[in-house]
């Protein structure tokens, strides 16, 4: 879609009305794609991560003490 075209909105939004399939199919996926942004999945990614970066610089220290 084009920003700014309501036009456009209006006839997707149509569509949408008319279209159960398609307002079912996108339902689903919206549902879908929250789920990977929901708080405990990026909670998750967020320990991993700076799990990770403390474990990098661990090591970069210990190999500096030992130099």
């Amino acid at each position: 879609m084009k920003p700014n075209d309501v036009n456009m909105l209006a006839d997707k939004l149509k569509m949408l009305i008319q279209d159960e399939h398609t307002r079912k199919k996108l339902g689903e996926n919206g549902i879908k794609t929250s789920d990977r942004f929901n708080y405990p999945s990026q909670t998750k990614i967020l320990e991993k991560e700076m799990k990770e970066a403390m474990d990098e610089n661990a090591v970069k220290n210990w190999r500096f003490k030992i130099l």
